[in-house]
């Protein structure tokens, strides 16, 4: 049960890490992974030395960012510790213990009326 709701928060976190990866942020519709990379170009180190407000978003952006690949590497840890969670489960079988003998056999026979009591003597002194 536990393993199901590990892969399924996985999925969860994965999706929302896929979406951060193509859904586009701001009025220029840039995704987050590339704004960080204009941010993290050449130009871009050089608009943020000369302005403050360039310098804030780009922090944003670097922020948002690592949340992306956050969720996406949570998404994958969930997903390998649900799957390994699920093959390490021990299945239970129920088994009998004892077989029974012959003996208990024509026991429950003779018990159902199955066999007659000649019949279960005869069977009785062949056994033993």
């Amino acid at each position: 049960m536990a393993n199901g709701v590990a892969i399924g928060i996985g999925v969860f976190f994965l999706i929302i890490a896929g979406l951060g990866f193509v859904y586009p942020i701001g009025s220029q519709g840039q995704t987050i992974v590339q704004a960080d990379d204009m941010c993290k170009s050449g130009m871009g180190q050089l608009s943020q030395f000369f302005s403050g407000s360039s310098q804030q978003a780009c922090s944003q952006i670097k922020l948002m960012s690592y949340g992306v690949y956050g969720f996406g590497l949570i998404g994958i840890i969930l997903l390998i510790a649900g799957s390994v969670a699920s093959r390490n489960q021990k299945e239970v079988y129920y088994e009998r213990e004892v077989e029974d003998d012959a003996l208990d056999i024509i026991e429950k026979r003779y018990a159902k009326g199955e066999i007659s009591k000649e019949e279960f003597d005869k069977m009785k002194k062949d056994l033993e």
